[in-house]
């Protein structure tokens, strides 16, 4: 352990004493590998499948995932120790999973068990599916360890590829990502906090870099550069876009790729706004299952059937579609350590309407973050990101603001200040919250200069401390 981390510590001094210059190498040569994996014949393979399999009927999609179903809980009943041993336990074999309906026999799995049951979860084969390991950020504090397929790895792949390609990209065009790449480490002085890879015709910016002088710098850049597409977290898009529209400046794009947080409504209309362009975001997980499930042209967030296959939990129930409930997922396509009936932790549903844009595909609604992303009154009311956001998006004088639940009845908002802000912009915030809030809920300000990103560079809306 104490070699492969000197060996991490190595590899990071070496990059951090490497002229700038010889950086943007280092990202094109990562771009190299890229480009070879898209033109490899199973790739192109995958990219044209879902090209094909994302215009068939509802039944046509569901009948694929059925099949893949079966033969992922055969796999799983053979072959890893866990699932052998839940089937066992519930006294069931493979051949009694016929149907969607049938899946609800199997328990679900969550993250305490990944975690606990790590090594009963691998299967005994897994060798034979080339899999990587993989750790979650940990945005809640609790990084996972799981291992994703080779073969899984390229469908995320393609996934994305299509995605992007419902908005026009072609590989190659010029796009600038906001993202939580560490460029160069966050507290680190730099003259340039971005990165070319010249062979995706990518330009990397630091998100861990965005005070007001870089912000400048990133805008002329981009305007220099001439980018057709922003790929960014929503918070950090927000930001950037913000500062253009303080300057009364614009930048014109084809589009925004956000993903990763949830995207706020006022993110996406400020983006909009300061790129003069549409927004569209993609939902996922990092475990093994959904990853991309992107908005198309109407803006319907579309499940990537071909890979996962979701169901919507309450209350010891899976609901009908249309009801809001938690999000469980069964990747059907890793066979290395499937992750079957997963509890991501987020709140969803599942639409039973047909997209007018015409794609097979399930819609997935009122996606809202994350279980620990909501506020929960002392009257027991949940109340979701989006709510909260009513709540100071017209006091334009708040440059940012974080909301940390400490106990049932206390929250803590810690407010950055922007210029020209007043008592009288506080007291319409108290008024706001109180209305969205209730009664009897603990408010307090914090004013502070600046709220830290996580690790992976995220910002957290909002922090619960609470045990939800």
């Amino acid at each position: 352990m104490r070699n492969k981390l000197y060996n991490v510590h190595f590899i990071s001094e070496l990059y951090r004493r490497t002229p700038w210059f010889f950086q943007n190498l280092m990202f094109t040569s990562y771009g190299i590998l890229k480009a070879v994996n898209y033109f490899s014949p199973s790739v192109k393979e995958k990219i044209a499948y879902l090209e094909k399999s994302q215009w068939m009927t509802t039944d046509e999609i569901k009948e694929i995932q059925i099949k893949k179903l079966k033969n992922l809980i055969t796999h799983a009943y053979k072959n890893v120790p866990y699932y052998h041993r839940v089937f066992k336990e519930k006294n069931l074999r493979p051949e009694d999973i016929k149907s969607f309906d049938d899946l609800e026999k199997i328990p679900l799995l969550t993250k305490e068990i990944v975690a606990k049951e790590f090594d009963e979860l691998v299967a005994k084969n897994s060798k034979d599916f080339s899999p990587r390991v993989y750790h979650t950020g940990g945005t809640t504090g609790k990084p996972l360890k799981f291992l994703m397929d080779k073969d899984m790895l390229q469908w995320r792949e393609a996934e994305k590829y299509r995605y992007w390609r419902w908005h026009g990209y072609k590989f190659r065009d010029k796009m600038a990502i906001l993202r939580g790449r560490v460029i160069v480490p966050e507290k680190r002085e730099t003259k340039k906090p971005w990165r070319f890879d010249f062979t995706q015709n990518f330009l990397y910016l630091s998100s861990y870099h965005l005070n007001e002088n870089m912000m400048d710098r990133y805008i002329e850049l981009l305007k220099r550069w001439k980018p057709k597409y922003l790929q960014a977290y929503p918070s950090a898009g927000y930001i950037l876009a913000r500062h253009l529209l303080k300057k009364g400046e614009t930048i014109k794009l084809k589009n925004v790729f956000t993903s990763s947080e949830t995207l706020l409504p006022h993110f996406r209309k400020t983006m909009e706004e300061a790129f003069d362009c549409e927004v569209f975001d993609h939902y996922g997980h990092g475990e093994a299952g959904t990853w991309v499930s992107g908005e198309c042209e109407g803006h319907s967030h579309h499940l990537s059937s071909e890979i996962s296959y979701l169901e919507i939990f309450k209350n010891g129930e899976v609901l009908p579609e249309g009801e809001k409930g938690e999000i469980i997922d069964t990747c059907l396509t890793n066979y290395s350590m499937p992750f079957i009936r997963y509890k991501i932790g987020d709140i969803g549903s599942l639409s039973g309407e047909h997209c007018a844009c015409g794609r097979g595909l399930p819609v997935i609604e009122h996606i809202e973050g994350r279980i620990e992303d909501y506020i929960v009154t002392p009257e027991g009311e949940w109340i979701p990101p989006p709510a909260l956001t009513l709540t100071y998006e017209f006091i334009l004088k708040i440059k940012q603001c974080q909301f940390v639940q400490e106990s049932k009845d206390k929250v803590a908002i810690k407010i950055v200040k922007d210029e020209g802000y007043t008592e009288k912009d506080s007291k319409e915030f108290l008024k706001a919250l109180r209305s969205t809030l209730g009664p009897k809920i603990n408010i307090k300000f914090e004013f502070v200069d600046e709220i830290p990103l996580t690790k992976t560079g995220k910002f957290r809306f909002v922090i619960s401390e609470i045990e939800n």
